[in-house]
């Protein structure tokens, strides 16, 4: 919902054609939080299998968001909880029977 709210805004922003905008939180976010998150609304009880780190693998996420927030406000009005839940349920149902 952030996401496509700030494409809208951005779209309708004068001079934006070929301008770059990152789209996230701001906030740090490592995977091993992700992974966490959706063990707990899935309420997964399975195992979880960690491999040796490579040297390609990304560790954490950072989108700075400076520049659009200057241009459109408030990127990120979401959580990382509440968007991951409202991800999880969409495609629960997309899935259904």
């Amino acid at each position: 919902e952030d996401t496509i709210s700030a494409t809208i805004k951005i779209a309708h922003l004068e001079n934006s054609i070929g301008d770059v905008f990152n789209l996230g939180s701001g906030n740090e976010t490592r995977i091993k939080d992700v992974i966490k998150a959706l063990i707990e609304i899935m309420d997964y009880q399975g195992q979880i299998d960690y491999n040796p780190r490579r040297n390609a693998d990304v560790q954490r996420h950072c989108a700075s968001v400076e520049r659009i927030e200057q241009r459109i406000g408030k990127v990120s009005q979401t959580s990382l909880i509440d968007g991951l839940r409202s991800a999880v349920n969409s495609a629960a149902q997309k899935n259904a029977p």
